[in-house]
């Protein structure tokens, strides 16, 4: 179409389009009506579960519509049923939502439904939802609704270490591709607060048989989780290298050399020098989270006179703890 120029329709052609909208928006408005007739008769039939079928095919984010379909199906298909049929209803329903992510896979409501529906099922397939999310990233890695659902903790209980290292490539792929998307960075705060090397070795056999609880904590031990930190400092450092600039690349490299501070005990005014160099850094670059970081530089700077002056106190009233401290 490029360097062709734009013929405007006729005004009959115009006039079709608007009586075929009007057409359109009537026979909406009446599926909405008969959907609140529905809701106050308390009708979970099949008719009710077609007409929000027909809502949603027009519009997805109609959230009440999403929470009388999930009555519709705890008080119709899925009641009294046997579970190979509840496991057909619910990946029956599971189709639709792919269907619906054509028109919006940016929708809250979708998503949220597709997690319903994945709780409710006895035998969710967690591989497919990742497959899934990851075509969604594919064609958008700004896609901040899938990184979110990326993070749903029931898809990631039980993965191996490599298909966790195979996230952390993936997302290290996104903000090497663009810096300064947000939900790439939230998803690898995300990932390194899980711990995310999984030592599935040292999972006593109570938590391997709850492991399809939402609160079970990611096992890993203290080397594992240096490690993980002094690897994702160094990817961070040199992202820096290429963008010394990126707010983001900044602040996740405060946050690691904080948490690695913590963990580790050589090297601390070092560790501190550094996010304090950062924090004025950031300062400069985000004005809008000034105070922020100030508050985090003069946070730094207490610790480090509160502990040059016990050194001077020691030295002072405890000569014989400070010598002792020497040895």
């Amino acid at each position: 179409m490029h360097g062709r120029k734009r013929v405007k329709p006729s005004a009959e052609v115009e006039k079709l389009r608007k009586e075929k909208e009007v057409t359109k928006i009537k026979e909406y408005r009446n599926l909405v009506e008969s959907y609140f007739q529905k809701k106050d008769k308390k009708e979970f039939d099949n008719d009710a579960l077609a007409l929000t079928t027909k809502i949603l095919s027009q519009n997805p984010d109609f959230y009440s519509i999403w929470n009388f379909r999930r009555l519709i199906l705890l008080n119709g298909l899925l009641k009294e049923c046997s579970e190979e049929d509840k496991q057909q209803t619910l990946s029956t329903e599971l189709v639709f939502l792919q269907e619906l992510f054509q028109l919006n896979p940016k929708s809250y409501w979708i998503f949220n439904h597709r997690r319903w529906c994945l709780e409710t099922m006895q035998n969710p397939d967690w591989d497919k939802e990742l497959q899934l999310v990851g075509k969604f990233l594919e064609l958008d890695a700004r896609n901040f609704h899938a990184w979110d659902y990326r993070r749903y903790r029931k898809i990631w209980m039980n993965k191996k270490k490599k298909l966790i290292d195979k996230e952390f490539e993936l997302v290290k792929a996104a903000f090497y591709t663009d810096p300064d998307d947000q939900s790439a960075w939230l998803y690898h705060w995300w990932l390194v607060a899980q711990g995310s090397i999984i030592s599935t070795s040292q999972m006593n056999e109570e938590s391997k048989e709850s492991s399809n609880s939402l609160n079970q904590n990611l096992s890993i031990n203290t080397s594992e989780r240096i490690e993980l930190l002094q690897r994702e400092i160094n990817v961070v450092r040199e992202l820096l290298e290429l963008e010394p600039d990126s707010k983001y690349c900044l602040q996740t490299l405060a946050n690691l050399l904080s948490e690695l501070k913590s963990n580790v005990k050589e090297d601390s005014k070092k560790i501190d020098d550094e996010i304090v160099t950062i924090c004025d850094r950031l300062i400069k670059i985000d004005k809008f989270r000034t105070k922020r970081y100030e508050d985090l530089r003069s946070k730094k700077f207490k610790i480090e006179r509160k502990i040059g002056i016990l050194e001077i106190d020691i030295k002072i009233n405890w000569p014989h703890l400070s010598e002792n401290n020497d040895k």
